[in-house]
């Protein structure tokens, strides 16, 4: 029988069709609409669009249902026709209700992408067991996408009271035995989402932390989520192109290697050691107290690193062909103090202090504790000049 609104409507028992005579531009009660008894849900399962398709044309890609949320309840003919969505399973917390609507936006555009994507919402239409719709939502989707928030990474990293976000804790615990079970395999499930306005660091840690990475969407829109929907649809971005052919390369001229190789004379003459001098006889070796302390006042010295450069330039000074040797210390005054006593014990007493003197000098020759070093020494009647020997 034909309606006010110049539909005609079909009685069939207590469910009835009312089917638009034009089909041009749809308004809302020109749809094909099954009811019975009632209108859809307010959460209803929304229509698969196209997937977006990147560098494909529409040939290569296949045809893809647009057809109403009726027919894709009915599970018509056109739907077999295309490729089916990829699942997923979006776990979220419920921080505060503009945080819940920004994930409806998300999970409508997901679903807006051809991507079947799960969420609570609509489920909560009807009465449900919800351990083991969660159950069943992460076992049978492709992914699970965990949308980061405060609320979730406190529920999912255990510091929630018990009674408190209740799904979020069952969820993250099917996720965690995942990731604990098989990292790998996990991550290969388990996708980390940054909605607009949110942020990595409520992510919990158990999915990787700064060693892993996390999709971002800057906004719902394809080029605002083209990571993730390149992720999900299997369309990276780049590829592994396959091996070119090997280039063939000439060997080394046999000619060349025959010829014989030439190497310089090895240098085998030692340095030129001077024997040591008599000291003057105005020398007196300084209070071993005095010089410790002048040493101390050399700044740089207080690393180990540049006291055993100093024994070593010491050494070559000296020309022992190896570093002067003193017991060693990491604690600055007993190594200095060792130094000190080392060097009143040589027989040249006065070279060896010249090469102390001369190695200070070129390792921090602008310390100050250097110039204290240099007036001790003169006031011990010690002759300097500008290297050893060169008095």
């Amino acid at each position: 029988m034909p309606s006010s609104h110049g539909a005609w409507v079909f009685w069939w028992g207590p469910t009835y069709l009312v089917v638009s005579k034009s089909f041009d531009r749809p308004q809302p009660y020109e749809e094909f609409i099954v009811m019975f008894g009632n209108q859809p849900p307010q959460e209803a399962i929304t229509d698969q669009p196209d997937i977006p398709q990147f560098g494909l044309s529409e040939a290569e890609v296949g045809p893809c249902c647009t057809h109403s949320w009726w027919c894709a309840q009915q599970g018509g003919g056109h739907m077999s026709e295309a490729p089916s969505p990829v699942q997923v399973f979006i776990s979220y917390a419920h921080d505060d209700p503009e945080h819940i609507d920004r994930v409806r936006d998300f999970w409508l555009f997901l679903r807006s992408c051809g991507i079947d994507a799960q969420l609570d919402l609509p489920a909560n239409e009807r009465r449900q067991d919800w351990s083991l719709w969660m159950l069943r939502g992460i076992r049978d989707s492709r992914y699970a996408l965990v949308v980061a928030s405060p609320q979730y990474k406190r529920r999912a990293e255990g510091d929630a009271a018990a009674g408190e976000g209740m799904g979020v804790q069952w969820e993250a615990g099917l996720l965690r035995r995942l990731v604990y079970e098989d990292p790998d395999a996990a991550r290969d499930r388990i996708v980390p989402v940054v909605l607009p306005g949110g942020s990595a660091g409520d992510l919990p840690v158990w999915l990787g932390g700064a060693t892993n990475s996390y999709e971002a969407v800057e906004e719902f829109t394809v080029p605002g989520a083209e990571s993730l929907l390149r992720l999900l649809t299997g369309q990276p971005y780049e590829t592994v192109p396959e091996p070119g052919p090997v280039p063939v390369l000439a060997p080394r001229d046999q000619a060349a290697v025959r010829e014989p190789l030439t190497l310089p004379a090895p240098v085998v003459a030692p340095a030129p050691v001077l024997p040591p001098q008599p000291p003057p006889a105005t020398f007196v070796f300084p209070d071993p107290k005095v010089l410790l302390e002048r040493l101390m006042g050399c700044e740089k010295l207080h690393q180990l690193a540049v006291r055993h450069e100093l024994v070593l330039q010491m050494g070559d000074n000296l020309g022992l062909g190896h570093p002067f040797s003193v017991p060693e210390s990491a604690e600055t005054r007993s190594h200095l103090r060792a130094l000190v006593r080392s060097v009143s014990r040589t027989l040249a007493r006065d070279a060896t202090l010249k090469a102390l003197l001369f190695a200070l000098e070129e390792i921090v020759p602008d310390d100050i504790g250097t110039a204290g070093v240099r007036a001790l020494l003169v006031e011990s009647g010690l002759e300097l000049g500008l290297g050893l020997g060169e008095e």
